[in-house]
């Protein structure tokens, strides 16, 4: 006829039972349509009502039904016969179809496959097909499978198994039609995503309403190639995304590479898709920060860091961050007190960070290495350091004293109490640094120490030691110190207005000690000491 040609033989043999049945047709090349007025009504009924609503138009080659009945097979009136898979078998190609493939999704277009049916079992596979969505996206179907794996029961589900490709909007469109419908609960609408993704989508759902089926299982394996985020995640920009994407229906699992805000990282997300999961949003950062990129995610450091850094954070929802450091490669510098770990010594930060309006607190902070330990806690505004209180400080073996720093409008004040301080870094600082400053070091600082014992060079130490020290831009505008040398001979320093210029007045009486506490001159022993210094013009002392 118009619709194809079919060529078909039926043989019959009767004995006492019910006789035996074969038939076989075949046709090269048939429309659709034709198909479906050849299937008889009552074999394999829910997967012929299936293929009758769902698959239009396209041409049928290589078909071929076989259907066998043996001799005395079981035939009662009114009631289904189940056909095994070699009592019904039927095969085709299929090229140029329609498919309804399942729930809100569009039908695929041009589609192009493989039909077969063995008895309960239906299978059909997708070579090729597009699908085309009402806001004129659209995706390529690149392979898969459609199966009914049991023809027979109620309610009648269906297994589907789909690799698709497009663009990163589509893919997204994609998973927000039923039975998936992930995106809605993200928060993200397609239009969010630009890139390239190919997809693996695999669904157990029911296809008849009427039979009541259970919730549709689901999972979708999207694979991100330069995949940009419109939406800020976390408050960061994400870009250059090239990694896995898997969602179920209770999470999506993000394992990438991300620029965030510019800067690469590993990426790892979870975020719920519902919300009766009971699955709390997690993040996970890692990668390693140059000097560029650190001071494009952590500005203000420019003092303290210099090298790369091994960074990870994890957070929970919204709450607060876990920040991991490692900075063994990096130095470290904490310039008030002249105190270094060099490249290459091995040194970890770890810290808790929330930040609420601005301001971000940490605590449990932790800078360990061999060596050293600093702990405490933080607060930065922005990102400049508002205060800290840090209860243990020990920068070297006989460090024991504790630390508070406070930002106020012309600068930093610093308050340390404790046993025992060593302070050769700072001495050594203050020796190499003219008027006691650093080059370019524009903020003021006022230092408050109370200590049991200093410990400075060759073996000496001072006890007793209360120590006040001022400084406003690159001038020293306050010292005061009182303490005792190891002999028990007092010490004073104490900064003096002279007229319109200032004068430091240093006072001994073991001046020995002082020379070889400040490491100045170890070869004197005793005497009674008594300078007095006038700052120069030019930031100096004289």
């Amino acid at each position: 006829s118009e619709k194809g040609n079919a060529a078909g033989s039926l043989a019959m043999r009767f004995g006492d039972r019910a006789p035996e049945v074969s038939f076989v047709m075949i046709a090269s090349e048939l429309d659709s349509a034709a198909v479906k007025q050849l299937w008889p009504f009552w074999m394999a009924k829910m997967a012929r009502s299936w293929v009758i609503k769902n698959i239009f138009g396209g041409t049928i080659t290589n078909g071929r039904i076989e259907f066998y009945l043996a001799e005395g097979r079981e035939r009662l009136p009114g009631v289904p016969m189940r056909l095994g898979p070699e009592e019904l078998k039927i095969d085709f190609d299929i090229e140029g179809a329609r498919m309804n493939v399942a729930g809100e999704i569009p039908p695929l277009r041009d589609t192009s496959g493989k039909f077969r049916l063995r008895g309960p079992r239906t299978e059909i596979e997708i070579t090729g097909g597009a699908a085309y969505f009402p806001s004129g996206r659209s995706v390529a179907l690149t392979g898969g499978t459609f199966v009914l794996p049991d023809n027979y029961t109620k309610p009648l589900m269906a297994d589907m198994d789909i690799d698709v490709a497009g663009n990163a909007d589509a893919i997204a469109e994609l998973v927000t039609y039923r039975p998936i419908r992930a995106l809605p609960a993200t928060g993200f609408k397609p239009e969010d995503f630009s890139g390239q993704v190919k997809a693996n989508v695999k669904a157990h759902f029911g296809i008849i309403p009427a039979h009541k089926p259970p919730p549709p299982q689901w999972t979708a394996a999207l694979t991100l190639d330069d995949v940009d985020v419109a939406k800020p995640v976390a408050g960061r920009a994400v870009t250059a995304l090239h990694g896995l994407l898997a969602i179920d229906p209770q999470k999506a699992d993000l394992k990438a590479k991300a620029d965030i805000d510019g800067v690469t990282f590993d990426l790892e997300l979870i975020e719920p898709v519902n919300k009766a999961a009971n699955i709390t949003r997690r993040t996970i950062l890692s990668g390693t920060l140059g000097n560029k990129d650190r001071r494009k995610l952590l500005p203000g450091f420019e003092d303290v860091l210099e090298g790369p850094i091994d960074v990870r954070m994890e957070q929970d929802g919204d709450g607060p961050r876990a920040v991991e450091v490692d900075v063994g490669a990096a130095a470290v510098s904490i310039p008030w007190i002249g105190w270094t770990k060099g490249a290459g010594i091995g040194g970890t930060v770890k810290l808790t960070a929330e930040t609420t309006d601005g301001v971000t607190r940490v605590s449990d902070f932790r800078f360990a290495g061999d060596g050293f330990n600093v702990a405490g806690n933080m607060t930065f505004r922005g990102s400049a350091l508002d205060t800290a209180n840090f209860s243990t400080v020990r920068l070297s073996a006989d460090d024991r004293y504790r630390l508070k720093v406070t930002r106020g409008k012309s600068g930093y004040t610093v308050v340390a109490d404790g046993e025992t301080a060593d302070v050769r870094a700072v001495l050594g600082r203050l020796k190499n640094s003219g008027n006691g400053s650093a080059a370019g070091e524009k903020q003021g600082v006022s230092v408050t120490a109370n200590l049991s014992r200093a410990i400075g060079f060759n073996g000496e130490a001072l006890s007793n030691v209360n120590f006040r020290y001022s400084k406003a831009g690159n001038r020293i505008s306050a010292v005061d110190l009182s303490a005792l040398t190891a002999g028990g001979a007092p010490a004073v320093v104490q900064l003096a207005k002279n007229g319109g210029s200032d004068a430091v007045q240093l006072t001994s009486g073991d001046a020995g000690a002082i020379a070889r506490f400040a490491d100045i001159y170890r070869h004197m022993r005793g005497g009674l000491l008594n300078v007095r210094l006038r700052a120069t013009p030019n930031d100096g002392w004289l």
